[in-house]
């Protein structure tokens, strides 16, 4: 994460509000928080370079983003261009349905990572207060 740099684009922009949202980048920086999260921590991340991950995973990943963050008029822009919808047609408001595009990311995220699913269960067990449907449904992907 050192000189980070967000994106070019849309698709960028979207794929790292994702990966930095996601179990694995989370179990890294509790690896190195005492008390604060400062920019020093944050420039010992590790982030995937957009261009060097695999272009179906990379998309998948994006897009359940946009579907995610999608919630006022200010995305219709953006969900246009890329569901040719508006926001609201666009926008994931189930919270289940929202779980589970988030697990899904986090599946694509260890994929990028290449984890196993024991290594995977490893950083998901070191969040105590996750619930174990979100820990299963996660786990179920591998």
């Amino acid at each position: 994460l050192g000189n980070l740099f967000i994106g070019h684009n849309d698709e960028e922009l979207f794929f790292y509000l994702a990966i930095l949202n996601s179990f694995i980048v989370d179990w890294q920086v509790r690896l190195k928080v005492a008390t604060n999260l400062n920019k020093f921590i944050l420039d010992g991340v590790l982030v995937p370079r957009f261009e060097r991950v695999d272009g179906e995973i990379r998309e998948k990943i994006w897009r359940n983003c946009i579907r995610l963050s999608s919630v006022s008029e200010d995305f219709d822009e953006i969900t246009q261009k890329y569901f040719h919808k508006k926001h609201d047609e666009v926008l994931v408001c189930d919270i289940e349905e929202r779980q589970q595009l988030k697990n899904e990311i986090d599946f694509l995220v260890a994929q990028i990572w290449k984890l196993s699913k024991g290594e995977m269960k490893n950083i998901l067990d070191s969040f105590p207060l996750i619930n174990e449907t979100i820990r299963n449904d996660v786990l179920i992907h591998f």
